[in-house]
């Protein structure tokens, strides 16, 4: 038995959290890939970038992110999950 999933039961999972702090050349590929599929997300990070250095608050994702977490810790995780569970239900 296959555990793939088909792009429409992905859509209807809903993408739920990415980590925004990915800094490599796979931010602007994985931008690339959620750009393309147009499934909604949300951009999560553990720390609040916003206190932080001033290049921490460049994010490839933003932009066509649904929300953004920031500064809750892992718990931002959890409330970015519970968002998208609410968020899949009423599209």
């Amino acid at each position: 038995m296959s555990t793939a999933l088909k792009s429409n039961e992905v859509e209807e999972l809903f993408s739920g959290a990415v980590d925004g702090s990915l800094q490599s050349g796979d931010d602007a590929k994985l931008r690339d890939a959620l750009a393309a599929v147009s499934i909604p997300f949300v951009e999560v990070h553990v720390s609040n970038v916003f206190a932080r250095e001033a290049f921490r608050r460049e994010s490839y994702f933003t932009d066509i992110a649904v929300g953004i977490v920031s500064g809750l810790g892992a718990r931002g995780y959890e409330l970015a999950l519970e968002f998208a569970l609410q968020y899949s239900g009423k599209r």
